[in-house]
């Protein structure tokens, strides 16, 4: 995740987790945000090839950020991304990261920023 601000944990852990009456602890989210996550690691299990799966996105644009740190999401892996043939794919490095950078500081809201907030780009013919 990388360095976070004072005061990140508690905040994060009281929106994403609840007591249960018994006293332990448990997720509190919408376990449908995940769906979208199972779905896709079963149609890559299915046809073996994330690439093959990859190609068939249909954004005008997709950022793709890694955190520099990680070890899941390979630097090779992110280049790979823009050399597919999709119409636009920008390749944006967290560095100090790990796998899932949090968007919580300028440097990352920086670039969500410049990516959601600036009007798409044209589509070529």
């Amino acid at each position: 995740i990388g360095p976070q601000p004072d005061g990140w944990y508690p905040f994060i852990v009281s929106h994403t987790c609840r007591r249960l009456p018994d006293g332990k602890i448990t997720t509190h989210y919408d376990p449908r945000c995940t769906a979208f996550v199972a779905d896709a690691g079963r149609a890559v299990s299915a046809s073996g090839d994330v690439w093959s799966e990859f190609d068939t996105c249909t954004a005008a644009e997709i950022l793709a950020v890694r955190g520099g740190a990680s070890t899941l999401f390979l630097e090779e892996a992110h280049k790979r991304m823009a050399e597919r043939g999709l119409p636009s794919v920008r390749l944006e490095t967290v560095p100090g990261v790990g796998h899932a950078p949090t968007f919580n500081n300028a440097v990352e809201l920086a670039i969500a920023d410049s990516f959601f907030l600036v009007p798409p780009k044209e589509a070529t013919a």
